[in-house]
């Protein structure tokens, strides 16, 4: 049941990397572009690009190892990412000609992204079935 979950999520990630992340009066920036800038979200301590360190670890960890289940607490810190991304608009989020000019909220791709977190976030909520046989 983890293995359809997975790729799902992963699909909605791929997804959310081509749309755009935020609504903007003029040009938006796509989701790997924001992806690519997240380095900025290390420095100024934004939750938000961590959830993308945390969803890889936790697909990562799902996918190697069949009987890892992540964690409530990493799912509790994707959805709460998911969530602040909601709350927490960027105000330089958008590009303009010569200055970052304000987001309204997220877009298609940053909503895409936010399900992406909270499907993988499911995984801790799953039990394997034990086999009868050892």
């Amino acid at each position: 049941m983890k293995i359809p979950i997975i790729i799902f999520s992963l699909m909605l990630f791929a997804i959310s990397m081509w749309l755009p992340a935020f609504e903007c009066t003029r040009d938006s920036l796509k989701g790997y572009e924001v992806l690519i800038s997240g380095w900025l979200g290390i420095i100024g301590l934004d939750p938000r690009w961590y959830a993308n360190v945390l969803y890889a670890y936790v697909i990562f960890r799902s996918l190697i190892n069949k009987n890892y289940t992540p964690s409530t607490i990493s799912s509790a810190l994707l959805v709460s990412a998911a969530i602040a991304s909601f709350v927490f608009i960027s105000p330089l989020a958008c590009p303009a000609m010569d200055t970052m000019s304000p987001s309204k909220g997220l877009a298609v791709g940053g909503k895409v992204w936010c399900s992406a977190l909270i499907s993988a976030s499911v995984l801790a909520f799953l039990k394997e079935p034990k086999s009868v046989y050892p």
